[in-house]
């Protein structure tokens, strides 16, 4: 059954007719598109001066940008993969805590290795700190990382209601 559209029709798009005019008309009011802004998240970690967030939340969503084996004053933290991964996954989970969720709420993270020999000492640590299910995970060797690092950790979580009400 064909639908009875005008004939300046000439797709759908999610949320969106695009006419054949190239005009763009949205499917939704105003009124019912989510008013969600982006929101920083301060981690008690330093960004080094970079230009980036620790994390930043969005709806019930935090991204949590990528993590490195640092101190409270940004200084990088030598140390056999282990020791990295570990206070990698504290600073982690330092902004996750910070945002209102915790560690069983990561849904997604990507490991960065400088060198995947080293993968079975990062993957002991990873271990512990995610209980089933865990996240979901990709793993990936790089030619280098920041500063020196051995290992670096991005991911995405779920912020739940009950927690996102954090002053």
């Amino acid at each position: 059954m064909k639908p009875n559209l005008p004939s300046e029709v000439l797709r759908l798009h999610p949320a969106m007719l695009i006419l054949s005019s190239g005009r763009r008309d949205s499917l939704f009011t105003r009124s019912r598109v989510p008013k969600t802004r982006k929101e920083a998240v301060r981690a008690s970690l330093s960004t080094l001066g970079l230009p980036f967030s620790p994390g930043i939340k969005f709806g019930d969503l935090l991204f949590i940008s990528g993590q490195g084996p640092f101190d409270k004053s940004g200084k990088l933290l030598e140390g056999d993969i282990r020791y990295q991964t570990r206070t990698t996954l504290e600073n982690f989970k330092n902004v996750v805590d910070e945002a209102g969720s915790d560690m069983n709420n990561v849904l997604q993270t990507t490991v960065y290795m400088k060198d995947l020999t080293e993968y079975p000492g990062m993957n002991e640590i990873y271990s512990a700190f995610f209980s089933e299910p865990r996240p979901a995970r990709a793993t990936v060797q790089v030619a280098n990382l920041l500063f020196g690092m051995r290992v670096e950790v991005q991911g995405i979580a779920y912020i739940p209601k009950e927690k996102n009400l954090r002053p």
